[in-house]
């Protein structure tokens, strides 16, 4: 049975497929982008702290089997709390031991694998 924590799962088509010229070569200014090779690049996707929907205690669950994915986060709210959740079972049952984990001042509290990179901006910019 399949708990019921909010959870995303990036194996379902959150990330764009290797290789489908969704990821950019960034130019420096004045030089042109090398060409790059995008079925090197890790899977990333961009969401809002707004898109995450936590469950009844402020907890939010990101799992998934991609090897190396990076998902930007924008956010105007500040990290109270960072670091890997120790002994934890979320409100629907799930184990977070050993994942990462930002709380923001919120209360929201965003767990992830170790693999993953979180790369926190600003929503306007």
């Amino acid at each position: 049975m399949q708990p019921n924590v909010p959870f995303i799962d990036l194996a379902d088509d959150l990330l764009p497929a290797a290789g489908d010229g969704h990821h950019d070569a960034a130019a420096l200014i004045g030089q042109a982008a090398a060409p790059v090779d995008s079925s090197a690049l890790a899977p990333s996707i961009t969401l809002s702290v707004g898109d995450l929907l936590p469950d009844a205690n402020g907890e939010v669950v990101i799992m998934g089997g991609v090897e190396a994915a990076q998902i930007n986060l924008l956010t105007d709210q500040n990290v109270a709390d960072s670091g890997v959740a120790q002994s934890h079972v979320t409100l629907d049952g799930v184990d977070v031991h050993g994942l990462s984990f930002f709380e923001f001042e919120s209360g929201l509290k965003l767990f992830y694998p170790n693999h993953m990179d979180i790369v926190l901006g600003p929503i306007d910019g």
